[in-house]
């Protein structure tokens, strides 16, 4: 069968690309066609999805649309940066992971965040906890990595952060920054 998309969502950026086509299995009465919501973090009201059928040969059309409504969760999305993306173990030289949130601002926000890289988290450097909190009214929390000096010859390591998805917040991009710490 074949169909039209219409309403106020747009086909392929609120929601993911649906070609405009429906094939019925063999002996199956109906078929779904599913409308997946794209996370973005723009602020738009309830939008409307409507499926108009076009042709569905051999069979004579019944109802030939329907209408879903697609609304904003509005939970933020999160995203993170190397904002300053080098640290040193001399010099007092920090890194920086700044991490950002879309959306309101008017409720605190703790987000969670896993920590790998070649650098070990509480030895080559100060232990980050796993979770930053956004107060109410910021948007933006900056996460130092504060280097520990020793007398081990490394070279060149790492501490990466990726964001963790919750019910409290969804995962923006870049949901993944590094930081490069030199001995």
């Amino acid at each position: 069968m074949t169909f039209t998309l219409g309403g106020t969502a747009v086909n392929g950026t609120d929601y993911t690309n649906l070609p405009l086509t429906a094939t019925f299995p063999a002996g199956q009465p109906s078929v779904d066609v599913v409308v997946t919501p794209s996370v973005d973090a723009t602020v738009e009201g309830a939008e409307s999805v409507i499926l108009t059928l076009t042709s569905a040969a051999p069979y004579d059309l019944g109802v030939e649309f329907a209408t879903i409504t697609i609304t904003d969760t509005n939970t933020p999305l999160v995203s993170v940066t190397a904002f300053d993306s080098t640290a040193a173990e001399t010099g007092n030289n920090r890194g920086t992971f700044r991490f950002s949130r879309t959306g309101s601002t008017a409720a605190s926000l703790t987000v969670t965040f896993t920590v790998t890289g070649t650098a070990t988290n509480g030895t080559d450097y100060q232990s980050l906890t796993g979770t930053v909190t956004f107060l109410s009214g910021i948007a933006t929390v900056d996460l130092q990595v504060r280097p520990l000096a020793d007398a081990v010859a490394e070279g060149t390591e790492t501490v990466t952060v990726t964001i963790t998805d919750s019910a409290s917040n969804d995962v923006g991009a870049p949901s993944v920054a590094t930081v490069t710490i030199t001995g």
